[in-house]
């Protein structure tokens, strides 16, 4: 190799150990956000009557629009609130050879006016950052709520509620978790709905199995189980998120509202 050739070696070495550090952060970046407010990891106590809701929403280069779609999110989880109907069922059978199953999940809930702002709700809070912008809202909008705004960066230690055990919880409650996505924001809305479903599994789940076995007639071991549910549930809200970064857990907490 002569020497006139290194210097583009080490330009060559340079740019590959660029392409190699920016491959190994952008998707950190991506999976989850830098900056949050303190009401999206615990979401703040209010009166009776009365209701928050947040939205989110990622890097939009068109700002108003992310802010808009931010505001969709945060008026969808409002009307989970009023009401939401939860189907769910799971069948699996299994003879010794194979296992099959069959997992069905369904979300419905039905807008029954439009919210319109100032009338039905008002922005209490918001943060745009380079990465996302989030937004609190409230319904009724004459609410009087002190938010406190702070920004924090980074989640803090694991919360009691996540291993809390559901024979000792003090009321219904649901935890979503969800692993291992590259967008933050599917994995928070991932969480969030199964945090409902959980939460419905824990009031009304219906369990049937059917267990058979043979040793003549050729059938060992056969089990056919279902699992269902079917509920409206109101008056609902995610209340707490927590995010493990060491091993990319989301985890959202449903519990319903103070009376």
């Amino acid at each position: 190799m002569n020497k006139s050739s290194r210097p583009a070696l080490r330009g060559g070495l340079s740019i590959f150990s660029w392409t190699c550090i920016l491959l190994l952060i952008v998707p950190t970046l991506i999976k989850c956000q830098n900056l949050f407010p303190s009401w999206f990891k615990q979401l703040p106590r209010t009166p009776k009557g009365y209701c928050l809701s947040v939205g989110y929403a990622g890097r939009f280069v068109n700002r108003t629009l992310g802010k808009q779609v931010a505001l969709d999110l945060a008026l969808k989880n409002l009307y989970r609130q009023k009401g939401i109907r939860l189907k769910f069922k799971l069948e699996e059978i299994a003879d010794g050879r194979l296992r099959i199953t069959h997992p069905f999940y369904e979300m419905v809930y039905d807008p029954d006016s439009i919210l319109e702002e100032g009338k039905d709700f008002r922005i209490v809070d918001s943060l745009y950052t380079d990465e996302a912008y989030f937004v609190l809202i409230a319904s009724p909008p004459d609410i009087e709520l002190d938010v406190k705004k702070e920004i924090l960066t980074n989640w803090g230690p694991r919360p009691k509620w996540v291993d809390i055990c559901e024979c000792k919880a003090p009321a219904p409650h649901g935890i979503g978790i969800v692993s291992n996505y590259t967008s933050w924001i599917r994995a928070w809305q991932d969480a969030d709905a199964f945090a409902y479903f959980d939460l419905a599994r824990s009031v009304a789940l219906r369990v049937e199995s059917i267990h058979v076995a043979r040793i003549k007639g050729f059938v060992v071991e056969s089990k056919i189980m279902k699992q269902e549910f079917d509920i409206t549930i109101k008056n609902c809200v995610i209340t707490a998120r927590w995010y493990d970064k060491n091993r990319d857990i989301y985890y959202s907490l449903c519990t319903p509202m103070s009376k």
